[in-house]
């Protein structure tokens, strides 16, 4: 129950925001976007496993970009953190 109602929220979320400022993404944005709305969803894990899965890992600046965008993640999921 929760759970679902979370995760389509996060979904949503992400598919809106996508709209507003996907075109400042750059051509890997949309895996970018996919990957953190997975981690929102179930943390690292499907984040890896999204970035697998998308193919991201497979472009040329893709290890670089994984690591950048799982960290900024875990930077910006412990601030929210503390603030909650």
């Amino acid at each position: 129950g929760t759970f679902a109602v979370g995760a389509v929220g996060t979904v949503v979320g992400t598919l809106v925001a996508w709209k507003v400022v996907g075109h400042a993404m750059g051509t890997l944005g949309a895996m970018i976007a996919s990957c953190l709305c997975a981690s929102y969803v179930g943390g690292s894990l499907n984040f890896a496993a999204c970035a697998q899965c998308v193919g991201l890992e497979a472009t040329e600046q893709g290890g670089a970009i994984v690591a950048a965008a799982m960290a900024a993640d875990n930077i910006c999921m412990a601030a929210f953190f503390v603030i909650l």
